[in-house]
This record gives structure tokens, sequence and C-alpha cells, in this order.
């Protein structure tokens, strides 16, 4: 695995800069007559080589090792992270379980103690020390934190509203300008530009 040295990234980059700054220095040319129109066209030419070159260099000879070597990193490193996760995950259900069994538990405590202060006070009776009871079960929560996230689930797609749909215009260009098709909602027009070289 080769590994981009910051001389190495230097020098392309110098190289680079030098080619884009070569093609900048030529002149707009005001297109008036047929031998001008040969000069810009040519100046599109060259900038289109640059544009290319610059971007084929940096992509060869910066980006593809960078994200070789992060690959390689992830690959190398997937087996042990993805055993964390797994673990942790596994972990944090068997709490889950738990913490919720302790829970339903505790709410039975706290009902069948709310009956006791309701009989006792029916009856007339002094129903503090029950009261006391009745807090010192609020308070046995398994210490551990916890949090509630807030997840959307999609229940009838045909109920959501237009506005959270995402047009593919990938799909739609394909079907309605290489297929040929009509799809509602949407037109083909001709657009004019200007291509280099």
């Amino acid at each position: 695995m080769k590994t981009i040295t910051t001389t190495d990234e230097k020098k392309i980059i110098t190289l680079v800069q030098k080619e884009i700054t070569d093609v900048s220095k030529q002149q707009i040319t005001k297109v008036k007559n047929e031998d001008d129109l040969v000069i810009a066209k040519q100046l599109l030419s060259n900038i289109k080589t640059a544009r290319e070159g610059y971007k084929t260099r940096i992509e060869d000879e910066i980006i593809k090792p960078i994200k070789k070597s992060l690959r390689s990193l992830q690959d190398f490193w997937k087996p042990f992270t993805t055993s964390l996760d797994d673990l942790e995950k596994e972990q944090k259900g068997s709490i889950g379980v738990y913490v919720d069994d302790q829970e339903e538990k505790r709410i039975e405590k706290e009902r069948k103690q709310a009956d006791k202060i309701q009989k006792k006070i029916e009856e007339g009776g002094d129903a503090e020390k029950e009261i006391e009871k009745l807090q010192d079960i609020r308070e046995t929560i398994p210490d551990v934190q916890r949090r509630v996230n807030r997840v959307v689930k999609v229940v009838d797609e045909k109920l959501i509203p237009k506005k959270y749909w995402i047009i593919d215009m990938v799909a739609l260009r394909r079907d309605a300008v290489t297929n040929g098709l009509e799809v509602p909602g949407a037109v083909v027009e001709d657009e004019t530009i200007i291509v280099n070289g």
C-alpha cells in the first residue's frame, strides 16, 4: 500500500497549479469573426484539457490512494468493531430487559402500596408509615442511564404528504429522455449549451 507523503502531494499540487495558471493567463477572445471563433474554441479546449488533467491527477495520485488506505484500515478493524458493536448491543439488550422487569415490579409494588394507603385512609387509620413505604418503593429505580429516542416509522406511504417525497432525477431523466417515456408532471426540453472543444 503506497502512502502519499506531504512532499508528493505538494509536487502534484504545484504542477496542477502551474497548468491551471498557464491556461488562466490566456486572454478571453471577443468573438467578432471566424478567426476569433477559432481562437475562442481553442481556449475552451485548453480549459477543458486543464480541468480534466488536474481532476484526473488529483483523483489518481492523491484521492484514490487515500481512499484505498482508508478502506484497508476499515477492513482491518471491521471484525473488531463489529464484534464490539454486537457485544454492546447484546449487553444493552440484557440490561434493558432487566431494567424493564424491575420497573414492572416496582409499578406493581407501588400499586399494592397505594391500595394499602387507600384502605388505611378508609378505615380511618394513620397512613403515614404506608406513605413512607410508597416513597421508598418509588426510589428503588435501577441506576442505569436511559434516554428515549423519538423515531419516525412510516406505517402507510400513501398517506405521507408529497412535500416529503424526493424526486429521483436520474431515474426520471433515464425514463423520459433515454427511454422516451412520457412521465406525468415532467417535460423534455432541448437546451442549447456551449461545449468545450
